[in-house]
């Protein structure tokens, strides 16, 4: 994410005297003296020189720890906007929001935790609902998602079947699979006993150079997020 600036942190927390809803660098309120006009229109040049990094951390730990309500954040949240040329000082609207988090992801920053961090989201949920979306979007009327899922997997071990075909001649099943007359699809969601039998030794290096095999069980943990022991390639076809 973006590195912090605590001196500049501090400077945007600290509570000017007789001005207790906001930090230095607060809008004026309607009964501030003339004295502490002063003080804000220095503090307001200040902020317009601010690195935008710097900005932004203390923007997101602001929103992160007290919430978009507070004072100091809508001020940061407004210099952010006047910056990128977006909305007027004060109103946060969602194309603001959306801004936050693709400056966060440009800094080196991870997108989903990211959004999940600026709309004050669990990333585990953030993760899962964008996984889901990405199921839905494969769904026919009326599908429900397992069946989905399944198809989809039926699909990735076609793709698979079909790759591991070209680099092994075509010799996917060992002796034992061939007199067993095994169908070599259902190899990928096999016991691993079964499929380590059933299958030729050029398969199983297949597997072992293509990341492992991947059973269906694997395959919707990854989209579900439930918790599973996933297939070991290394220790499963340690070849």
């Amino acid at each position: 994410m973006v590195a912090r600036n605590p001196a500049f942190e501090r400077r945007v927390n600290r509570v000017d005297a007789g001005v207790p809803e906001g930090g230095q660098f607060a809008p004026a309120s309607a009964g501030t003296t003339k004295g502490l006009a002063a003080v804000r229109k220095a503090a307001a040049a200040r902020l317009r020189k601010a690195k935008v990094d710097d900005l932004l951390s203390t923007w997101l730990r602001q929103a992160t720890r007290r919430g978009t309500d507070d004072p100091d954040w809508r001020v940061l949240d407004a210099e952010l906007a006047r910056r990128d040329g977006g909305t007027k000082p004060g109103h946060v609207d969602q194309a603001l929001r959306d801004r936050q988090v693709w400056r966060l992801a440009e800094r080196g920053g991870d997108f989903v935790e990211a959004y999940a961090l600026v709309h004050g989201k669990d990333p585990a949920k953030v993760r899962r609902a964008e996984r889901m979306r990405l199921v839905d979007a494969e769904r026919r009327p009326g599908e429900a998602r397992e069946k989905t899922m399944r198809r989809m997997y039926a699909d990735h071990v076609e793709r698979e079947l079909y790759a591991a075909e070209a680099a092994a001649n075509g010799h996917l099943l060992s002796r034992a699979g061939r007199a067993a007359g095994v169908g070599v699809r259902a190899l990928w969601s096999a016991p691993a006993a079964t499929a380590r039998k059933h299958a030729s030794e050029e398969l199983m290096r297949w597997w072992a150079d293509h990341g492992g095999r991947v059973t269906y069980a694997d395959f919707r943990a990854r989209y579900t997020g439930e918790a599973r022991q996933a297939t070991d390639a290394g220790r499963d076809w340690g070849l």
